[in-house]
């Protein structure tokens, strides 16, 4: 009966997408939720990416290991994230359309976890992080190369909330409003 009465309130929903004056170039907002599956403790985390206002792009998945801190599920969430968005960004440069990528063909990725975006960006070693899986460092070197910048997005602004935890009506409905456009 829920699926059908979601499924009821939400047939007016649809995504859509809006040109820009100024063009518009693919963000990824990627977020985790920390020992979230209360049986195995493993996280949950999601991606969403965003073009013209709309979403190209979205998953949730759970994560494969257990983290032992929050910024530790947010890292590997960014790691899946950046991979996604390397893989746009030789999508869109073989199809000829480079100029989404945005500026030196750098992809915008957003995090709600300052831990998780200084880990990014710092090639130090931190005492605390080296039980942090070295293929989730991918992410440094992306940083690093130029090929994707990360920044921080206010939790209440997260597009991947929606995908990672349960929210309330109203966090639910902004999420969903920001998504399908207007």
């Amino acid at each position: 009966m829920q699926v059908l009465r979601y499924t009821k309130g939400t047939r007016e929903f649809g995504i859509s997408f809006l040109v820009l004056e100024k063009g518009s170039r693919i963000e990824g907002y990627v977020d985790s939720d920390y020992a979230g599956d209360r049986t195995d403790r493993k996280s949950t985390f999601g991606s969403v990416f965003m073009l013209f206002g709309g979403p190209l792009a979205w998953y949730s998945r759970k994560q494969r290991s257990i983290s032992t801190s929050t910024t530790e599920a947010e890292y590997v969430a960014l790691c899946h994230g950046c991979k996604e968005a390397i893989w746009f960004r030789g999508l869109f440069g073989e199809l000829g359309f480079p100029e989404f990528l945005g500026e030196a063909k750098t992809i915008q990725m957003y995090s709600d976890n300052q831990g998780c975006i200084a880990l990014a960006e710092n090639p130090e070693d931190h005492a605390r992080s080296k039980h942090i899986d070295v293929q989730f460092h991918y992410t440094r070197q992306l940083v690093e190369y130029k090929k994707v910048r990360v920044d921080y997005c206010p939790t209440e602004d997260m597009l991947a909330d929606v995908l990672t935890k349960p929210l309330g009506l109203r966090a639910f409905s902004r999420h969903i409003g920001k998504l399908v456009g207007p």
